[in-house]
Protein backbone atom coordinates (compact mmCIF):
# COMPACT_ATOMS: atom_id res chain seq x y z
CA UNK A 1 0.00 0.00 0.00
CA UNK A 2 3.08 2.20 0.57
CA UNK A 3 3.49 1.94 -3.06
CA UNK A 4 -0.12 3.20 -3.92
CA UNK A 5 -0.05 6.38 -1.38
CA UNK A 6 2.71 7.44 -3.11
CA UNK A 7 1.29 7.51 -6.40
CA UNK A 8 -1.24 9.28 -5.45
CA UNK A 9 1.05 12.11 -3.75
CA UNK A 10 3.37 12.98 -6.84
CA UNK A 11 0.05 12.25 -8.89
CA UNK A 12 -1.73 15.44 -6.94
CA UNK A 13 1.84 17.03 -6.96
CA UNK A 14 2.41 17.04 -10.37
CA UNK A 15 -2.07 17.82 -11.07
CA UNK A 16 -2.91 20.04 -8.32
CA UNK A 17 -6.51 19.51 -7.98
CA UNK A 18 -8.62 16.83 -10.77
CA UNK A 19 -12.79 16.14 -11.72
CA UNK A 20 -13.54 13.28 -9.73
CA UNK A 21 -16.05 10.23 -10.97
CA UNK A 22 -17.44 7.82 -8.88
CA UNK A 23 -18.75 4.62 -10.01
CA UNK A 24 -22.18 6.02 -10.73
CA UNK A 25 -20.66 8.82 -12.73
CA UNK A 26 -19.95 12.56 -11.92
CA UNK A 27 -19.44 13.72 -8.73
CA UNK A 28 -21.85 16.73 -8.82
CA UNK A 29 -22.60 18.54 -12.23
CA UNK A 30 -20.27 17.56 -14.57
CA UNK A 31 -17.22 20.04 -15.25
CA UNK A 32 -18.17 21.79 -12.47
CA UNK A 33 -16.23 20.28 -9.70
CA UNK A 34 -12.49 20.15 -9.22
CA UNK A 35 -10.83 18.77 -5.53
CA UNK A 36 -7.54 18.52 -4.64
CA UNK A 37 -5.58 16.28 -2.17
CA UNK A 38 -5.30 16.99 1.53
CA UNK A 39 -4.67 13.85 2.79
CA UNK A 40 -3.82 9.95 2.35
CA UNK A 41 -2.72 6.88 4.36
CA UNK A 42 -2.22 3.47 3.61
CA UNK A 43 -2.97 0.31 6.10
CA UNK A 44 -2.10 -3.20 4.92
CA UNK A 45 -5.64 -3.77 3.60
CA UNK A 46 -7.44 0.34 3.70
CA UNK A 47 -6.54 3.11 1.97
CA UNK A 48 -7.68 6.25 3.24
CA UNK A 49 -7.91 10.00 0.92
CA UNK A 50 -9.68 13.06 1.77
CA UNK A 51 -9.88 15.72 -0.57
CA UNK A 52 -10.36 19.32 0.23
CA UNK A 53 -10.63 18.93 4.04
CA UNK A 54 -14.05 17.70 3.48
CA UNK A 55 -14.64 14.06 1.45
CA UNK A 56 -12.92 11.15 3.05
CA UNK A 57 -13.24 7.89 1.08
CA UNK A 58 -11.97 4.63 2.79
CA UNK A 59 -10.90 1.80 -0.15
CA UNK A 60 -10.81 -1.83 0.93
CA UNK A 61 -8.53 -4.00 -0.88
CA UNK A 62 -7.82 -1.72 -3.81
CA UNK A 63 -6.35 -4.00 -6.89
CA UNK A 64 -5.05 -1.32 -8.80
CA UNK A 65 -3.88 2.49 -8.69
CA UNK A 66 -2.90 3.48 -12.46
CA UNK A 67 -1.88 6.84 -12.74
CA UNK A 68 -0.83 8.56 -16.14
CA UNK A 69 -0.22 11.86 -17.28
CA UNK A 70 -4.26 12.81 -17.19
CA UNK A 71 -6.02 10.84 -14.78
CA UNK A 72 -5.60 8.15 -11.83
CA UNK A 73 -7.58 5.42 -11.66
CA UNK A 74 -8.52 3.27 -8.39
CA UNK A 75 -10.19 -0.14 -9.10
CA UNK A 76 -10.78 -3.59 -8.58
CA UNK A 77 -11.63 -3.05 -4.85
CA UNK A 78 -13.76 -5.02 -2.16
CA UNK A 79 -15.70 -2.20 -1.19
CA UNK A 80 -15.55 1.95 -1.80
CA UNK A 81 -16.73 3.96 1.14
CA UNK A 82 -17.43 7.92 0.41
CA UNK A 83 -18.36 10.32 3.71
CA UNK A 84 -19.30 13.62 3.31
CA UNK A 85 -19.88 15.33 7.14
CA UNK A 86 -22.06 17.88 5.73
CA UNK A 87 -21.06 21.82 5.39
CA UNK A 88 -22.93 25.05 5.34
CA UNK A 89 -24.75 24.51 2.20
CA UNK A 90 -25.24 20.20 1.83
CA UNK A 91 -26.31 17.78 4.51
CA UNK A 92 -23.75 14.48 6.00
CA UNK A 93 -23.73 11.47 3.45
CA UNK A 94 -22.26 7.92 2.77
CA UNK A 95 -22.06 6.13 0.04
CA UNK A 96 -20.94 2.68 -0.29
CA UNK A 97 -19.88 1.00 -3.90
CA UNK A 98 -18.49 -3.08 -3.80
CA UNK A 99 -17.81 -2.77 -8.03
CA UNK A 100 -16.54 -0.09 -10.56
CA UNK A 101 -14.03 2.04 -10.56
CA UNK A 102 -12.92 6.09 -9.49
CA UNK A 103 -11.49 8.19 -11.50
CA UNK A 104 -9.54 11.70 -11.06
CA UNK A 105 -9.43 13.61 -14.16
CA UNK A 106 -7.21 16.48 -14.69
CA UNK A 107 -8.66 17.00 -18.51
CA UNK A 108 -11.49 18.23 -16.60
CA UNK A 109 -9.66 21.06 -14.01
CA UNK A 110 -8.46 22.27 -17.36
CA UNK A 111 -12.01 22.52 -18.98
CA UNK A 112 -12.74 24.42 -16.28
CA UNK A 113 -11.00 27.14 -16.05
CA UNK A 114 -10.89 27.63 -19.94
CA UNK A 115 -14.99 28.26 -19.83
Amino acid sequence: MDTVVKDIEQWFQEQLCAGLILPTGWNGRPYDNVYRLTFVAGRPRWLMIELDDNSLFVITDLKECKPSESELTLSGFTQFVRHNPGGDTFDPSMEVFTEGSIQLDKRLFYLSVDL
